[in-house]
């Protein structure tokens, strides 16, 4: 295991995940989470910088609660996935799983609603996207351009708001709204139409 440890690299990352998947060893999974710990941290504190409602949230509490979605991230990351999108797979279950523990607290504690309801939404399409199919079309360049993937990179692993997206792109944050819903509705599209053997 020691010698795992030192030889990290995203490959080694994905076929130690896949081994744990098979074996449910708690050594190995010792392993990944030691390996992956100060990036959950580093996650979770600009999460809590982010987001209004986080901020009065213990960093212990959001930590934990990452954990979690880190867990579900190792047994559900599909045979598929690429090495370099590992990462990505596992900041999605964590945010998705801290969403689903804290958001809530938005309305109870009378926090500004900062997102629309349409971003919300977007989001959570998205997320449910992440599986063998989503995974394989998102990195397909016969699916999305080359401007389409970044659009995504953008809002949804490097976790941009409309606005920083809009600064980056020189397009109003309208504009960057309706082209990532359209891009949705094509992914989404497509998966329909592969699940159907089309």
């Amino acid at each position: 295991m020691q010698e795992d440890f030192i030889n990290w690299n995203p490959e080694k990352c994905r076929e130690l995940i896949l081994r744990y998947q098979k074996t449910q060893d708690n050594e190995l999974y010792t392993l990944l989470l030691a390996k992956y710990d100060r990036y959950l941290i580093s996650l979770v504190s600009t999460l809590k910088r982010r987001y209004k409602y986080l901020r009065n949230e213990p960093l212990i509490d959001l930590y934990h609660t990452a954990i979690i979605g880190f867990s579900k991230a190792l047994t559900k990351l599909k045979p598929v996935v690429t090495p370099g999108l590992v990462i990505h797979v596992i900041k999605a279950y964590v945010k998705a799983e801290i969403r689903k523990e804290f958001e809530s607290r938005k309305y109870e504690m009378g926090k500004e609603i900062e997102e629309s309801m349409e971003s919300r939404n977007s989001f959570k399409e998205f997320t449910k996207m992440t599986d063998s199919i989503s995974v394989h079309l998102i990195t397909s360049s016969s699916v999305l351009t080359k401007s389409e993937r970044l659009l995504l990179s953008l809002r949804f692993s490097d976790d941009l708001t409309l606005r920083e997206i809009s600064d980056k792109t020189k397009k109003s944050p309208q504009s960057v709204h309706y082209a990532i819903k359209q891009i949705l509705k094509k992914l989404h599209s497509r998966i329909v139409k592969f699940r159907l053997g089309n």
